[in-house]
């Protein structure tokens, strides 16, 4: 158990691991002693400063990676990792700096004068060096970290769509401003500066965090820079700053004391700890509204149905918005159409049955939906609407589909321009219990890279839900990157078509009913070219078989 910070927190969790003295052992960390002696009656291990030779074993090791020091810079080398007197923390921030810069003994005989002239303060004053050899572009989005609660684990799609909607990164025609996102990220974490919590599957950061040391000098450098401020009870909030995290652990405790807050912020966060009684006592909308008229970006875990409806339009100018409804809400309202300006929308709702926008086609920025949790979206197209042509991402949705009516084609014919399309097909029509309903041809989302369809039939009188759905060759475009496909039957070319498609690196197939799947695949040599990651779960085959064998990397 890492970092237990107060004797309180040990409390609340010792109880549940019982001594039974059958050999367990439990290994906790903790910068306060006093946490350490009441954990245990063994005196607790304090753990040393990194001697000269760990130190300098730790520094190439983050330099150079796998690679092998140039002799005339091991000198240089190690009267720099020396100079960090031991701290683990301050080594790896310095290395990953210079693991940027020329490989010089010209470059690296300018830190040593850093280093060596380093006082107590040291680490500070290293995290400081860092930052101001960080690029401009950089600098903003680093610091950006510094708004999230201490441990935080950062959903790093989300924090991309943040940088796009703050302007940190630069529109660009021939790219995807996320993109250019990922390669920001990427460099922060190379020089060890942000650190990776989870991957994707294909090896991608899903999330990450930042040291708890580097968040408070992101907090005290943007305070002296009127980036942003965090307000919680112990700390005060300037009138003139631009983004504000508010951080507490009660909700509505905060904002009664809190009635005539002044600020003139344009990102607002709300992290609260508590789960009070939404329907009564949410965060009032109307006083994020009163208070911060010209929000770009406005994030928001709680809220009621009521306030929303009455408030969220007056937000003219936002760009990024999260939103988590409370459990009774049943019909997500309209008046998010007004907000023109939006690029980015997260909708949270495990209690919203309808998600109905027959505007949304007037949000002419939107680039990113995801309605998690939305068990319907539903709209129907006119054939005079335009296409939202800047749709590139479509997350999350159970999208009804009558194969009479042929609503579904309808509706992604309207979004040419996706990259990024997981949905779940609801059955919404059956003349009986045999039919087999194929998934529509997506050959006309020319830009499509992420594919995930999950889908789900009618109850049979065995309380299952049998998979009817079928996938063709005709169904998925040929710049597919990853594809997952649940509770969908497979046909035999329809694997060698998937075979053959030259870019996919993950494939995940879920769940096909034994009655309607082939016992045995067999794929031709020379397939999945590209595949990096394949996974098969609780499927009818009893045999796969490709010639030359398999070449999916564990």
């Amino acid at each position: 158990m890492d970092d237990i910070f107060r004797t309180e927190e040990w409390d609340e969790v010792k109880s549940v691991f019982p001594n039974c003295f059958n050999g367990s052992r439990i290994l906790i960390t903790s910068r306060n002693r006093e946490v350490a002696l009441l954990a245990s009656d063994t005196p607790p291990y304090i753990l040393p400063l990194l001697n000269q030779d760990d130190s300098w074993e730790l520094f190439k090791k983050k330099v150079f990676r796998n690679g092998v020091c140039p002799p005339e810079l091991v000198i240089p080398g190690r009267q720099i990792a020396e100079g960090c007197k031991g701290l683990p923390l301050s080594i790896v921030v310095l290395a990953g700096l210079l693991a940027k810069k020329e490989k010089s003994l010209y470059i690296w005989s300018k830190y040593v004068d850093h280093v060596t002239c380093l006082d107590t303060d040291m680490c500070q004053k290293v995290l400081s060096l860092s930052y101001t050899d960080l690029p401009r572009r950089l600098k903003q989005c680093f610091l950006y970290f510094g708004m999230y609660p201490e441990d935080f684990e950062i959903p790093v799609k989300r924090l991309m769509h943040l940088w796009v909607a703050e302007g940190f990164i630069q529109h660009n025609d021939h790219r995807y401003s996320e993109d250019d996102a990922e390669i920001y990220l990427e460099e922060l974490i190379d020089r060890s500066l942000i650190q990776v919590a989870r991957r994707r599957s294909d090896g991608g950061v899903r999330t990450c965090r930042i040291h708890d040391l580097l968040r408070e000098f992101c907090i005290k450098e943007s305070a002296e820079e009127m980036f942003f401020a965090v307000h919680s009870y112990n700390r005060s909030i300037p009138n003139n700053c631009r983004r504000l995290s508010i951080q507490v652990n009660n909700a509505k405790q905060y904002i009664n004391a809190n009635p005539s807050i002044p600020t003139s912020a344009r990102s607002l966060f709300f992290f609260a700890d508590d789960d009070w009684n939404l329907k009564k006592d949410a965060v009032s909308l109307k006083w994020v509204q009163k208070k911060f008229k010209f929000l770009r970006v406005l994030n928001i875990q709680k809220v009621a149905t009521t306030e929303f409806r009455g408030s969220i339009a007056k937000f003219i100018h936002l760009r990024y918005l999260t939103i988590r409804f409370s459990s009774y809400t049943t019909v997500f309202p309209d008046s998010i159409v007004k907000l023109t300006n939006l690029e980015t929308l997260y909708v949270e709702s495990y209690g919203l049955k309808k998600c109905l926008l027959k505007g949304i086609f007037k949000l002419k920025h939107l680039r990113n939906l995801y309605l998690r949790g939305v068990r319907v979206f539903s709209f129907e197209p006119c054939d005079s609407e335009e296409a939202l042509g800047s749709l590139q991402v479509l997350s999350g949705p159970a999208i009804y589909c009558d194969p009479q009516k042929r609503s579904f084609p309808a509706i992604l014919e309207k979004f040419p321009n996706l990259r990024k399309l997981k949905i779940q097909i609801v059955e919404e029509h059956r003349d009986d219990g045999k039919e087999v309903v194929s998934i529509p041809s997506l050959h006309h989302l020319a830009h499509l890279e992420i594919l995930k369809i999950r889908t789900f039939g009618i109850y049979d009188q065995a309380g299952r839900i049998p998979s009817r759905f079928t996938c063709s060759p005709n169904s998925i475009p040929s710049r597919i990157t990853k594809l997952t496909l649940s509770h969908v039957v497979l046909e035999v070319r329809c694997v060698t078509m998937l075979g053959q498609l030259p870019s996919l690196r993950v494939l995940q197939l879920e769940y096909t009913d034994p009655d309607l799947s082939d016992k045995s695949i067999h794929v031709i040599a020379n397939s999945f070219p590209q595949l990096q990651f394949l996974k098969l779960e609780l499927l009818s085959i009893e045999k796969w078989e490709q010639e030359g064998g398999v070449q999916c990397k564990p």
